[in-house]
């Protein structure tokens, strides 16, 4: 195990001459996390993330992983520890990621969705 900012330093270069770095070494390194460079890049991450940790992962912002957390229907895992800090573990956040897949506003029926709703209403009435 090394410390990232030594890591840092021995990055490497695109063909302009423009530093490359080692990614997710260089955004890890931000935040002094220490990993072992002979990982592969996705093992290099913690298992367990911080919300900071986890934007630089996730490359979204604290409060859409804030957000997340809270959802009413199927939130985002999360514990919370001493001190109030939220730790999310990156294998759980992965699976959850993955069971939110992006769907097209046109793959959506929303007439039937809109009829669903009225048939309820209606049989409550």
């Amino acid at each position: 195990m090394v410390l990232l900012k030594a890591i840092k330093a021995t990055s490497t270069h695109d063909t302009r001459g423009k530093s490359v770095g080692h990614w997710p070494t260089d955004s890890l390194a931000q935040i002094g996390t220490r990993v072992n460079p002979e990982k592969p890049l996705l093992e290099r991450w913690p298992e367990w993330m911080d919300l900071r940790t986890l934007q630089m992962y996730a490359k979204t912002s604290d409060r859409t992983i804030r957000v997340w957390i809270h959802l009413p229907i199927n939130p985002l895992p999360a514990s919370q520890v001493a001190g109030g800090k939220i730790l999310v573990k990156r294998s759980r956040f992965d699976t959850w990621l993955e069971a939110h897949p992006f769907e097209a506003i046109d793959s959506i029926d929303v007439a039937g969705v809109a009829d669903e709703i009225m048939n309820q209403f209606r049989k409550a009435a």
